[in-house]
């Protein structure tokens, strides 16, 4: 369990909410306990807990400066399990946001609820492997492709293979569609959009092994492994 917390910050007071406050009485933290403490914007504090939800902010003890590319993944939701597992692993390889997509053939829909629990899901991974920055959950209608940034869908019958890719922008949005793959009414979406069709190889990945296999590899095209 991660040894720092989630807080919104206002008038220098730190407010945590009810998810937050649960881990603190996990950890047995209580008032005029010193915890630490991220805004999720790349710093974090050090502060005095007043009450059960509320710290006074001591210091700014780190302040991390955000690493590019900027990772935008646009993924059709699978089974919660899995779709679970791929908020998790795509925090730790540093995703800068994370967008839900009911494409045509896409099984297990995005709701409200979804989103709420992914936030979490995401949050907490976060704090558990060190990060500082909290990536962005949404759905698609509320996205915006980054101006000059790189784009790939992936497709099986794609154009280009990540072999064959060798440079990327500060921004990258990849496309992964449900398992049945996108409509060709999707395709051109992403194609007027000015992406490019990339496939993965000869084998057909699971929603969630593309995104994290694709994330490594720009992981390391931009040298960040």
């Amino acid at each position: 369990m991660s040894n720092y917390f989630f807080a919104t910050l206002k008038d220098g007071m730190a407010h945590f909410d009810e998810h937050e406050v649960r881990h603190l009485k996990v950890m047995r933290f209580s008032k005029g306990s010193e915890i630490k403490f991220t805004d999720g914007n790349g710093k974090m504090f050090l502060g005095k807990l007043i009450n059960d939800d509320t710290a006074s902010v001591v210091k700014l003890i780190k302040d991390q400066k955000k690493s590019f590319p900027k990772i935008h993944v646009v993924f059709s939701p699978v089974r919660w399990e899995r779709t679970r597992f791929l908020i998790e692993k795509a925090v730790e390889l540093g995703v800068c946001s994370l967008v839900f997509m009911n494409a045509k053939r896409t099984t297990r829909l995005e709701t409200e609820s979804k989103l709420r629990k992914a936030i979490l899901i995401a949050r907490d991974a976060m704090k558990q492997c060190g990060a500082l920055y909290m990536p962005n959950i949404l759905r698609f209608s509320d996205f915006v492709f980054p101006p000059n940034s790189t784009r790939w869908m992936l497709d099986v019958k794609g154009k280009w293979t990540l072999s064959e890719l060798t440079e990327v922008h500060k921004d990258v949005v990849v496309a992964v569609g449900p398992e049945g793959g996108f409509t060709e009414e999707e395709k051109n979406l992403f194609k007027s959009n000015h992406f490019m069709s990339v496939k993965m190889g000869n084998r057909t990945l699971r929603s969630e092994t593309a995104v994290l296999t694709v994330m490594v590899a720009i992981n390391i095209l931009s040298k960040k492994f």
